[in-house]
């Protein structure tokens, strides 16, 4: 195994947890609100940074591919879309409480 391989291992496993650790958080938030935050989705992001690390180890390279730069942006772009909708949900007071 080449060096940018195993960084680019090392970095999906990073990846991988921070999205688990969001996906945890959202069930979480979920269960004691009532409120539904799609946990189920963040799979989606992981899919597809899997997808990417995939291509990225395979061809020997970190950056420079179109297809694992395209898979980079979607999983950056939904992970991002989660998060946001997931911080919304958590800091908009509820309608009982003002």
């Amino acid at each position: 195994m080449s060096v940018s391989q195993v960084l680019t291992l090392y970095n999906w496993g990073a990846i991988t947890v921070l999205v688990f650790f969001m996906a945890l958080i959202a069930r979480f938030y979920r269960k004691t609100s009532g409120r539904e935050t799609f946990y189920q989705w963040y799979a989606v992001p992981e899919l597809f940074f899997t997808g990417a690390m995939v291509r990225y180890a395979s061809i020997g390279r970190v950056m420079g591919d179109e297809i694992g730069d395209i898979l980079w942006f979607l999983a950056g772009a939904s992970f991002l879309g989660l998060c946001l909708y997931l911080f919304r949900l958590m800091m908009q007071r509820k309608v009982e409480d003002r």
